[in-house]
């Protein structure tokens, strides 16, 4: 499928477009004429050290990603673990609970950021 419509992605005129044509109103993605503007690398660390606070408390992590509801069923993942570690028995399984609440906070919060770049990519692209 992806030989008869290739994703939009993989072609280079088109990316270059879409650089040109962006400027995501102040967002440090690009600046002007679709260059990378100077705040753009703090923004990869900002959103590099999201995963870093997922690690020690994910639910915090989904809230400063957008996602109240899948936070809260984090945090109950979280309280759920912190159960299982009190008690000395099922410390395993309290450590398992734990990584299943990891893996979904960062599964949730690639989802997250891949919605906003899509999204991006369709404002820059729109033939307003």
């Amino acid at each position: 499928m992806d030989r008869i419509f290739p994703h939009p992605g993989h072609n280079p005129l088109f990316q270059k477009e879409v650089l040109q044509r962006c400027n995501f109103h102040g967002d440090s993605f690009c600046g002007a004429a679709g260059m990378p503007s100077p705040g753009a690398a703090s923004a990869y660390i900002q959103g590099q050290m999201i995963y870093f606070i997922a690690l020690f408390c994910s639910p915090l992590a989904l809230v400063l990603s957008g996602r109240p509801f899948a936070a809260l069923f984090n945090l109950i993942l979280y309280v759920i673990s912190i159960a299982l570690w009190a008690t000395l028995i099922f410390a395993h399984a309290g450590f398992v609970v734990w990584a299943l609440a990891l893996l979904h906070a960062v599964l949730v919060i690639q989802d997250a950021r891949e919605y906003r770049r899509m999204r991006r990519i369709m404002a820059a692209t729109r033939l307003d």
